[in-house]
């Protein structure tokens, strides 16, 4: 198997991070690693590239960002780092970065965006990296938003990004984009969930919240069958927990025993509501067995920090009871198609980005209605609905997904490939013309991918 598709496969097998000062022998929290505490991403340079991010031009390229006032700098030298003290959105952040050797050892265990077969040759013969890393303070988003458009314009000749606070490797492009951008990152951008296998059980838990401020999170018990539902739970919670330290409404600082804190993220399809907590690992490992994958005898030497194990509850009688139950009971409700929640920020978040890059879907479309017939492009459209009295309703809009035919001027024509709930004159198979203020995403299936909003980089490829 190459090192690349060694990088890529589906589960790993179990892997150790050995740091003797967290090594727990015990069921202890040991104290935060240096990239838990700190977000940490190295911009991966040939030889020439690093020498050339090392001199006061680096500096030159900070101040030239827009909204970001440099006040301090010093190049990096025998007494440390190079330091930087930049003000961002009322907030001073100090960034240290340092050159060094790019090692490969543990590219098998980070998860990778996708790379072309170039970009995987020119990964594997990097050899220096540039190192930067910073506290996160205020918006976790803002300052990982932050973080990015620093290092890429300290080294914006990298071949890709290591996210090692998340241990996720990045493509260039994807990371441009992103620090060009007027929209901030996705939630799901500032962690990994990882999965971790035996011959029977998974063992899934996220690295990069952290450095957020909030513990990671973790599931026990899963399987190959059921690891990818389980991965949707932990997802959505952790945006929710996300969307909670934004708003300043987590105290993470959580009484002993874990975090006794509830959040509804979602309904089941029967209409009960997902109710899900989580604990310390020291207090949630007392409702597994010994053995379980991910147990005290896996977390010697790492996952034995701040992280927490997820639980749900069955009822609002469990929940006052304090009756946990582990998400393996619930994974056919799970499965059957629930409604999990999202803030109104992250909807208008998400449609921002899809109407700043719906350039990428204009000409996608031309390129369809030319020459290629493998494309298929569907948009969502947030519409105007009827409300009870039959009055049109501008507040509370229905977004439904079309398929895009062709464009009509600054406009374009679509196909409506779903029936409206509360659009009366509006049917599948209906045809109109819309414009670029109702979209709120898109989807560009070709032959080769299904690209979104956020993956909008792989079209540069």
């Amino acid at each position: 198997m190459g090192y690349f598709k060694k990088m890529v496969q589906g589960l790993s097998q179990k892997t150790k991070e050995t740091d003797p000062e967290r090594s727990a022998h015990s069921r202890q929290e040991a104290p935060l690693a240096y990239w838990e505490e700190y977000s940490y991403m190295s911009a991966l340079l040939t030889e020439d590239d690093v020498l050339t991010a090392l001199t006061e031009d680096i500096f030159a390229n900070i101040e030239a960002l827009e909204g970001i006032e440099l006040k301090h700098r010093n190049l990096p030298g025998a007494d440390g780092p190079g330091q930087a003290l930049v003000s961002y959105q009322g907030l001073d952040f100090a960034v240290g970065f340092f050159p060094g050797d790019f090692s490969r050892d543990g590219l098998i265990r980070w998860q990778v965006q996708y790379f072309s077969e170039r970009e995987k040759e020119e990964i594997l013969k990097a050899g220096w990296v540039l190192t930067v890393f910073m506290k996160f303070a205020g918006d976790p988003q803002k300052a990982y938003h932050l973080q990015l458009k620093l290092v890429y314009a300290m080294a914006p000749a990298m071949i890709a990004l290591f996210d090692e606070s998340a241990e996720r490797l990045l493509n260039r492009r994807w990371v441009e984009l992103a620090a060009a951008s007027r929209v901030l990152p996705s939630p799901d951008s500032l962690y990994t969930v990882q999965a971790v296998s035996d011959e029977t059980e998974v063992w899934l838990h996220t690295h990069g919240l952290c450095r957020c401020g909030l513990h990671e999170l973790e599931i026990l018990g899963s399987n190959r069958d059921e690891y990818r539902t389980h991965g949707s739970l932990i997802t959505n919670y952790a945006c929710s927990l996300l969307d909670r330290e934004k708003a300043g409404e987590v105290d993470d600082d959580h009484e002993e025993g874990g975090n006794k804190e509830v959040l509804e993220i979602g309904r089941f399809c029967d209409g009960e509501s997902i109710l899900v907590s989580s604990r310390k690992w020291t207090e949630g490992l007392r409702y597994y067995p010994e053995t379980i994958l991910g147990g005290l005898d896996d977390r010697r030497e790492s996952h034995n920090s701040k992280t927490n194990i997820i639980f749900l509850y069955g009822s609002e009688e469990d929940r006052k009871e304090d009756r946990l139950r582990r998400p393996s009971e619930f994974t056919e409700k799970i499965e059957n198609n629930p409604i999990f929640f999202v803030s109104n920020e992250e909807t208008e978040r998400m449609s921002s980005l899809a109407r700043e890059r719906f350039p990428y879907v204009v000409k996608m479309l031309r390129e369809k209605q030319e020459e290629r017939q493998d494309i298929v492009i569907l948009l969502k459209l947030g519409l105007e609905t009827v409300d009870s009295e039959g009055k049109p309703d501008q507040e509370n809009r229905e977004h439904i997904w079309f398929e895009a035919l062709s464009m009509e001027g600054d406009c374009f024509r679509a196909r409506l490939t779903q029936e409206p709930y509360n659009i009366p004159n509006l049917h599948e198979g209906d045809e109109g013309v819309y414009s670029l203020e109702s979209v709120s995403d898109w989807r560009i299936h070709t032959e080769d991918h299904s690209i979104a909003p956020e993956t909008a980089y792989l079209l540069d490829l």
